[in-house]
């Protein structure tokens, strides 16, 4: 096939990639060929140069393993990011014109990751980078097929306006989904943030918009969710670590509902299918705030005082203003009963008096 036609072939598939992430595999390989090189390559990062997205066509065994080994993404490790993070953008730049052998053995990853794996000339392109992305697009060539040529270079450059288009193509589809999202959202009252995978907010409900105007216990910052207690917030920001590692792993991991302590509310994480073509920005988990289950109370309050079930139920209906009566008449036993029991849930949580108790419950209640 010439390489007229392997341009062809490549531009045809990657029209098909722009609708259909699944045919970015195939886009990537037939970039490549049309360049005469072996792999072709997408990546893209966040603005903490953290990976969201990284397609390898033919990838050599162990690549995508070692990668991290020797700071792939930290462009004081690796040249080829540092071209990408100053090359103008829709531009073509080829390590084998920027960096000499001298600079190419200052570097471990050249021989430990790139040469170990026969990938030593490399031509990128980046085709987007701004607050929130950097896309990069590349071919690389092994040491018997050489650095680029004249024809592969004119090759290169004649694919780039369709890789940046089929990206764009991608990434407007992505902005579509949430809005889509977050229509349905309102449509059934969620009070919901929609987060990208690093965790920022990049949409939110009408309901949740009604949670920061009150600001009493969420609020937004630097485009992250805060809350107001100190210990709430490290539980969120473990919990958004555990979002991004599961994220990253390709796990779909449950993660358990966070507790507010200030207010009877939970946030439950919920991780979005991994879209097959993922960029910054792109949303990937729903943060939902409702309002704490009786039987999460409950539990909590079994769990942190030993109480026993009885014991749980009188606690929250003394919080929640019950008197010992009506608390004794739901439950069909004596008052006296009930006095036993809540003098026993006293000792437990060491308070003496029903408002001290009311108030230790209340305050524990967004378990």
């Amino acid at each position: 096939m010439s390489v007229r036609a392997h341009v062809a072939n490549a531009r045809a598939l990657l029209l098909e990639a722009s609708l259909d992430p699944s045919r970015w595999a195939a886009a990537l390989g037939a970039f490549a060929q049309a360049c005469g090189a072996r792999t072709g390559q997408l990546i893209s990062m966040d603005r903490e140069r953290q990976l969201v997205g990284h397609w390898l066509s033919d990838a050599p065994e162990t690549f995508m393993e070692d990668i991290e080994e020797f700071g792939f993404t930290d462009p004081r490790r690796n040249p080829r990011i540092r071209i990408g993070l100053a090359a103008p953008l829709c531009t073509p730049a080829a390590d084998q014109g920027l960096l000499d052998a001298d600079a190419r053995r200052r570097f471990p990853i050249y021989a430990g990751l790139y040469e170990r794996h026969d990938l030593p000339f490399n031509c990128q392109v980046v085709l987007m980078r701004d607050g929130e992305n950097f896309v990069r697009a590349s071919v690389t060539r092994t040491a018997a097929q050489g650095p680029l040529d004249a024809e592969a270079f004119r090759a290169f450059e004649s694919l780039i306006p369709h890789v940046e288009s089929a990206v764009r193509m991608q990434a407007n589809l992505h902005d579509v989904a949430q809005a889509a999202t977050l229509t349905t959202l309102d449509a059934v009252g969620a009070a919901a943030f929609l987060l990208n995978e690093a965790g920022r907010v990049i949409g939110l409900s009408a309901a949740a918009e009604a949670y920061l105007a009150a600001g009493a216990v969420v609020q937004l910052s630097g485009g992250r969710l805060r809350l107001r207690a100190p210990a709430d917030q490290a539980k969120l920001d473990e919990a958004l670590a555990q979002m991004r590692a599961s994220l990253r792993n390709g796990d779909v991991a449950a993660l358990a509902p966070l507790a507010v302590s200030e207010a009877p509310l939970v946030i439950d994480l919920q991780l979005l299918p991994r879209q097959a073509m993922a960029f910054a920005g792109a949303p990937a988990a729903l943060a939902v705030i409702r309002p704490v289950r009786a039987e999460e109370r409950m539990r909590a309050l079994r769990n942190a005082y030993k109480l026993t079930e009885a014991e749980a139920a009188i606690a929250l209906a003394v919080a929640d203003g019950d008197e010992l009566k009506e608390i004794a008449a739901r439950r069909a036993v004596a008052v006296s009963t009930v006095r036993s029991q809540v003098q026993a849930i006293y000792t437990k949580l060491d308070v003496h008096r029903q408002a001290e108790l009311a108030a230790r419950v209340r305050r524990f209640s967004g378990l």
